[in-house]
């Protein structure tokens, strides 16, 4: 029978031992690092550290490793000493073969600044790219975790293994929130870098042969028709992060360009305080091609200047609207544009 001495040493000892978190299935962590917009690395770096004091070495500060995220060279170097810790505390039978810290340390930096600049590099795969070079590290990084643990009986954990925590959960939840939100807010710039780019200085004829516009400078992109105008027949994105132009198109017999004029200033020109319309004729033609100016203080859907150009042949009318932020430099842009909206001759 154990003297009392010795029930008080082991309980004693099993006292001072602190449970490690339970393994994390890598498809998880890519869950939680997806759905939080890589906000969860932060606690992924702040969990590891405090694990890695705990039973490795007791001068860490957790605290203060997730505030590295802030800039990338620091957060490569940050990461790369907890991996190499990590690697460092597990027997080498327990290592996942090609696991470096360096590497590690090197990928989290590329990662962060490939995301950093994907802003202004208009490719998809780039920034799909940037996605996946952002997490592999953490992946690696519990895969080694787990590796680990995997030796250790579920007692050593606090929890049962594979469960989510409640902070994770609570990610989880918020991250999908914060997912949605930021798509909407993103959603133009997806738009701009999967549509098409109108060639500068050259006549772009919509698919159905019906009309042509020419593009003044780089910039104006041609995304699917429901973002800009929901009954639009063509939407443009413009340079500036404001401008776009949508076209109508009405294939009916009998619209003239007085009634095209006419029905566009009802809808506009009561709003704004200066109008301004001129016409010309094509060369060699009788089609005649409205261009007119809408200004004011007055905002429809925001917007305090527009440029519309129309014209009108015997089967089918066409009108162009172009908003550019509402400045005057930028207005003069989107005119040329608009004015350079041209009937295919058949």
């Amino acid at each position: 029978m154990a003297s009392s001495g010795e029930i008080n040493a082991a309980a004693a000892e099993a006292e001072v031992q602190v449970p490690w978190y339970p393994p994390l299935p890598i498809w998880k962590l890519l869950l939680l690092l997806v759905l939080t917009l890589g906000i969860y690395s932060a606690f992924f770096l702040y969990r590891l550290a405090r694990e890695l004091r705990d039973h490795e070495d007791p001068y860490l500060t957790p605290p203060l490793y997730p505030f590295s995220l802030l800039l990338a060279p620091a957060a490569g170097i940050a990461t790369g000493v907890l991996a190499r810790k990590l690697k460092d505390s597990t027997p080498p039978e327990q290592r996942a073969r090609g696991f470096n810290p360096v590497s590690i340390g090197l990928l989290v930096f590329l990662g962060l600044t490939a995301l950093g600049v994907s802003e202004w590099v208009p490719s998809v795969f780039f920034y799909f790219a940037a996605i996946a070079l952002f997490v592999t590290p953490w992946l690696l990084l519990q895969h080694q975790l787990n590796l680990r643990k995997a030796h250790l009986a579920d007692t050593a954990f606090k929890t049962r293994p594979n469960r989510y925590t409640k902070l994770q959960l609570t990610a989880l939840a918020a991250g999908s929130v914060v997912v949605v939100l930021i798509g909407f807010a993103l959603y133009e710039g997806v738009l701009r870098m999967t549509g098409e780019e109108l060639p500068v200085d050259t006549a772009y004829v919509d698919p159905a042969g019906r009309f042509s516009v020419q593009a003044p400078r780089d910039g104006w992109t041609l995304v699917e028709p429901g973002y800009v105008g929901d009954d639009s027949d063509m939407d443009l994105l413009g340079p500036g992060s404001s401008d776009w132009a949508v076209v109508y198109v009405h294939q009916q017999a009998g619209w003239t360009i007085d009634d095209l004029v006419e029905s566009r200033f009802q809808i506009l020109g009561d709003a704004f305080d200066q109008y301004y319309e001129e016409r010309r004729l094509l060369p060699d033609s009788e089609i005649a091609i409205s261009h007119a100016i809408y200004s004011g203080r007055t905002a429809i859907d925001g917007q305090t200047e527009y440029a519309v150009s129309t014209f009108a042949t015997r089967d089918l009318a066409v009108e162009i609207i172009v908003f550019t932020a509402g400045r005057t430099m930028n207005l003069s842009r989107g005119a040329e544009l608009a004015q350079s909206i041209r009937p295919v001759i058949q």
